[in-house]
């Protein structure tokens, strides 16, 4: 195919025009393709990823199977106070400042923003009396809750690392890889036109 420029305007091109004079010659696959005839391309695609890429790789599966020990913060026995509107309750506070809610609560939630600095049974107090006075309902303390002088006082939570766990995940990945590449090799040699194959248009 060929473009013949406009004189008058060297940014204006005029239609593409099909060049019928040299047509492409039809490529002749019957003998298949040589590997020795292969080029690479992009050779610095295969090289090492950088060692800091690597490293930030590691760290996010490390932190993909590290898990708290002891029981989540919104376990039973760490309720701060439930708000209920007509008996019903609507929210649940726990010790850490984190809260559950019902569907029609969380919307008419929408847009409330905790003050700054605010943590533990802090913040679930004050969640706790803007969730009751947003629903119109009341704020019922549980006998679990805790001050914040003993929120403050508490040890440093542990974690623990699975890392059989993620060695497992990471083994399943690798033999999934490797099963499509095979299937894909094994695709190349079928859909290529073997030798002594007739070739339609």
């Amino acid at each position: 195919m060929s473009i013949s420029a406009v004189s008058s305007n060297p940014h204006t091109y005029a239609p593409l025009q099909r060049d019928t004079a040299s047509p492409a010659p039809t490529a002749d696959c019957s003998e298949g393709i040589k590997v020795s005839d292969l080029v690479q391309v992009y050779p610095e695609a295969l090289q090492r990823a950088p060692q800091a890429v690597i490293d930030r790789i590691n760290e996010a599966f490390k932190q993909m199977f590290t898990y708290p020990l002891g029981p989540p913060d919104n376990a039973p026995e760490n309720t701060y106070a439930t708000v209920k509107v007509n008996g019903q309750v609507v929210a649940t506070l726990y010790n850490s400042g984190c809260s559950e809610m019902t569907n029609a609560a969380g919307a008419a939630m929408d847009g409330l923003e905790d003050p700054p600095g605010l943590e533990g049974p802090a913040l679930a107090q004050w969640r706790a009396e803007q969730y009751a006075a947003k629903l119109g309902g009341t704020v019922e303390k549980a006998s679990t809750a805790i001050n914040q002088q003993t929120w403050n006082a508490r040890p440093p939570r542990e974690y623990f690392f699975d890392e059989a766990a993620m060695n497992d995940f990471l083994a399943a990945n690798r033999t999934a890889a490797e099963q499509r590449h095979t299937a894909y090799v094994q695709s190349m040699k079928t859909d290529l036109p073997q030798p002594g194959t007739e070739l339609t248009a």
